[in-house]
């Protein structure tokens, strides 16, 4: 065996890899949550699975691959960004309107690629044809309409997109990674379905960010608050018992000893457990009970802090930054989502709200 093809070998591992990744997270606490998080994370791991296996198959050049897959199903890089937005933000959309909106670009490639496919489907001798020739599969004869910007523009841009909207409101560094790598995974991707790029070093490259893709998401699964519930429910006969939570109470109900709990910037669940002295079990237990998470637990919390603050004139003694830092974010950038998302105002509204 040489090199070229230990490294080929690699890749269909890390297809291996991906594939536990999407069984792993179909079944995991995150996605029993709830029926939105159960459909956010299907449409994740189902999409994020046929764009990994799409990548790696242009790679290698898997005919087989390539004809089941290509051109409908690699239409699921679309839906990538979506599936991420609301995984990583744990938020839902607001109507089913908005949700189709979300989905639409997936579906009319999806059907324009299906009807087009009934009028010249691909063959295996099409793709035996383009690898004689040492051809891109960009050189399929299919309707460039169609397949240009799925591929070069739309699908990476969309990802992109997306990460870029969820950046300000994902505390976890470990997620952010996984956008990066998945952007980065999507552009490679392009990058040898052009043909610009496929060598040795290509591969090499492509593989690394396979494993820290895979690496990252497994972690994030496993290591995640809704993990510790898992296990807290498991402890307790698969029951969430809606017991009395005497200590979490005391300090939510606090909003001095809340306030100076969750202004903390970076502020983890290990972090949370360290300040008050209760078990990330137990408010795991107290999160699922509430139906909230984590991240929308300091959101509500810092933001009931930043209107404390507002209401007292604390914009006349600190400047939006310095607010920012003072209730636990790093940046205006995040404060500003954070306050919109969680009062439905832009602070500038309801300061003038709340003072006219």
């Amino acid at each position: 065996m040489n090199f070229n093809d230990l490294l080929i070998a690699t890749l269909k591992l890390t297809t291996g890899g991906m594939l536990a990744f999407t069984l792993f997270s179909l079944s995991s606490e995150p996605a029993r949550k709830n029926a939105s998080s159960a459909l956010s994370w299907t449409i994740f791991s189902i999409s994020l699975f046929f764009t990994f296996v799409f990548a790696n198959a242009i790679t290698i050049w898997n005919e087989r691959v390539l004809q089941l897959m290509y051109p409908e199903m690699s239409t699921f890089i679309l839906l990538v960004g979506p599936g991420f937005y609301y995984c990583a933000t744990g938020a839902k959309p607001k109507s089913i309107p908005l949700a189709i909106f979300h989905i639409s670009p997936w579906l009319l490639f999806f059907i324009g690629l299906i009807y087009s496919s009934l009028i010249e489907d691909v063959t295996i001798s099409d793709m035996q044809s383009l690898k004689k020739n040492e051809e891109p599969l960009l050189n399929l004869p299919l309707n460039n309409f169609i397949q240009e910007p799925l591929h070069v523009l739309l699908g990476p841009i969309s990802i992109l997109a997306y990460l870029s909207a969820a950046w300000v409101k994902i505390d976890s560094i470990l997620i952010k990674f996984a956008g990066v790598c998945i952007v980065l995974q999507t552009v490679l991707m392009n990058i040898v379905f052009s043909g610009i790029w496929n060598s040795t070093s290509f591969k090499i490259v492509l593989i690394s960010i396979n494993l820290c893709l895979i690496i990252s998401l497994l972690i994030f699964i496993f290591s995640s608050p809704e993990a510790d519930i898992e296990k807290a429910i498991i402890k307790r006969g698969g029951q969430v018992v809606d017991s009395d939570f005497p200590q979490i109470d005391l300090i939510v109900r606090n909003n001095t000893r809340i306030w100076e709990v969750i202004s903390t910037p970076g502020l983890t669940l290990e972090g949370l457990v360290s300040n008050t002295n209760i078990s990330a079990q137990r408010w795991g237990l107290y999160f699922l009970k509430e139906n909230i998470s984590f991240t929308d637990f300091k959101r509500i919390h810092r933001v009931d802090y930043a209107k404390s603050l507002i209401n007292e004139g604390a914009l006349e003694q600190f400047s939006v930054d310095g607010l920012s830092m003072k209730v636990g974010y790093r940046s205006r950038t995040s404060f500003y989502a954070a306050f919109k998302e969680v009062t439905g105002k832009s602070l500038r509204d309801y300061r003038a709200s709340y003072f006219s």
